[in-house]
C-alpha cells in the first residue's frame, strides 16, 4: 500500500481495509495496553475476519489471517507481547507497529 493512500476505506457501515500505527505496550504496562486496545477497536470492526500485516519501518514483522474476529486476534497479539509470551520475537522488539488490514465480511 502506498503511503499516500487514504488510511482506510469505508463500505457501507464498516471499514473494509486500512492501516494505523500503534505503540506497543511494554510488559506490565496496563495503561498502554488499554490505549492500544482502544485504537484497534476504533479501526478494525468487531466480528469480521480478514487479513493483516504487522510491519515496522524496517519491514514486515508478521502477517496472517483470521476467519471470525480479526479485531480480537490483533488484541490477543498485543496481550501476548504485554505478558512477554509471544511466539514471534520480532513483535517483541518493535515499539511501534503499523497494522495493515483487509476485512472479509
Amino acid at each position: 500500500m502506498d503511503h499516500r493512500d487514504p488510511p482506510f476505506s469505508e463500505v457501507g457501515d464498516f471499514k473494509q481495509w486500512g492501516r494505523f500505527d500503534i505503540n506497543v505496550p511494554l510488559q506490565g504496562g496496563q495503561a498502554e495496553f488499554q490505549t492500544a486496545v482502544s485504537i484497534v477497536r476504533n479501526h478494525i470492526p468487531l466480528r469480521l475476519g480478514g487479513f493483516y500485516i504487522i510491519a515496522s519501518e524496517d519491514g514486515i514483522l508478521t502477517s496472517g489471517s483470521h476467519d471470525a474476529n480479526l479485531q480480537k486476534h490483533i488484541i490477543h497479539l498485543l496481550q501476548q507481547v504485554q505478558m512477554g509470551h509471544v511466539e514471534d520475537e520480532a513483535l517483541m522488539n518493535e515499539p511501534i507497529w503499523t497494522i495493515h488490514y483487509f476485512t472479509t465480511p
